[in-house]
């Protein structure tokens, strides 16, 4: 309400491949904010991740009152769209299965659409990967080979289990990272330092240059957050229990001040 008050002259939407749900009330209330403004843009890397009925929430947003011939009634009602060019599931009502007409599509959306390739704005030198090895200790080396050979082991007090091959792997992922899960109600324990010393050393030689760092589990983000930390870095931690906004705030404190960005994406 606060910004549909103001009139705004022009509404940008990045990453709109966000509203392509066209019955939630995000899309809804976007779509409805862009009838506002004189002038719209969308900006995604990905528009359609589905299939083509993806654009239609986009579209709508974009050009679904322009008064011109070019745009048809295909991108102002839904049930226009899904009739000239979805074919959909005769099993699983709503379920799309292919798209048809997408020539029509194509030239529908070319007078509004810009295709920027990453090669024609970015100048960055060439990607250098430089793999760093090293040895579980004896602790963490134990407990990863019972686990590997019997599918459990057992560590202090702990019996960790594997029961089919997917568990076996995620836990071996973990105590690669150094550290082993015994049950959902206990914290992580910490079995080797190996790899967390190796990390050490390859952020002391990149020095204060900023650093992403990307990690599978909240005990590895926690342990190399308070690491750095300890080192002397301003850090910053992105993970899936944030909220919107605190991700948006530690984002745009890596591009300001923050030295090392520690990232749990899944």
């Amino acid at each position: 309400k606060q910004y549909a008050a103001t009139r705004p002259i022009m509404v940008v939407l990045d990453e709109s491949h966000k509203i392509k749900g066209r019955m939630t009330k995000q899309s809804k209330a976007c779509r409805r904010l862009g009838a506002l403004a004189t002038h719209r843009r969308i900006l995604s890397g990905t528009p359609v991740l589905n299939s083509l009925a993806d654009l239609w929430a986009q579209y709508n947003f974009l050009i679904g009152d322009w008064p011109s011939p070019e745009v048809t009634d295909i991108w102002r009602k839904w049930s226009r769209f899904a009739q000239d060019h979805l074919i959909f599931s005769p099993y699983f009502p709503g379920k799309v299965e292919g798209v048809r007409n997408v020539p029509v599509i194509q030239r529908q959306l070319a007078p509004f659409t810009f295709h920027i390739r990453a090669e024609d704005v970015l100048d960055l030198p060439p990607e250098t990967d430089l793999v760093r090895t090293c040895e579980l200790g004896s602790r963490g080396r134990k407990v990863y080979d019972a686990l590997e050979k019997q599918l459990y082991a057992e560590f202090d007090e702990y019996t960790i289990n594997a029961p089919n091959v997917l568990v076996k792997l995620l836990r071996l992922s973990e105590v690669a990272g150094g550290f082993v899960h015994a049950a959902p109600e206990v914290e992580a324990v910490q079995v080797d330092h190996a790899k967390l010393h190796l990390l050490q050393d390859v952020v002391e030689e990149i020095g204060d240059e900023k650093v992403v760092i990307f990690c599978r589990f909240t005990a590895e983000r926690r342990t190399i957050a308070a690491m750095l930390r300890g080192m002397g870095r301003k850090v910053g931690e992105l993970h899936g229990g944030q909220s919107i906004l605190a991700r948006a705030l530690t984002l745009a404190g890596f591009n300001r001040k923050t030295q090392v960005l520690v990232a749990m994406l899944q």
